[in-house]
């Protein structure tokens, strides 16, 4: 008995379509920007690359959590 290549053919055939789909969807994104976060920092930094650093004190990055206070390494560990 023969292998069936007919519908083997065709489902390699529609997988390479559907991911050639999902790659050309993938690099229409207007999101290329990097977001590098300092922790801890109030202010942006300059790295030695020139990559420009922002902190995370008031940053839209950052989740805001009502009621926790900021600590540093000057608090004390209880």
């Amino acid at each position: 008995m023969a292998f069936p290549t007919l519908p083997v053919s065709l489902t390699c055939l529609t997988l390479l379509v559907l991911l050639s789909i999902a790659m050309a969807a993938d690099n229409n994104s207007t999101a290329t920007g990097l977001i590098l976060l300092n922790c801890g920092a109030s202010s942006q930094n300059i790295d030695d690359s020139g990559r420009t650093w922002d902190g995370d004190s008031g940053s839209k990055f950052t989740p805001s959590v009502k009621g926790v206070s900021h600590c540093t390494e000057s608090c004390p560990l209880k």
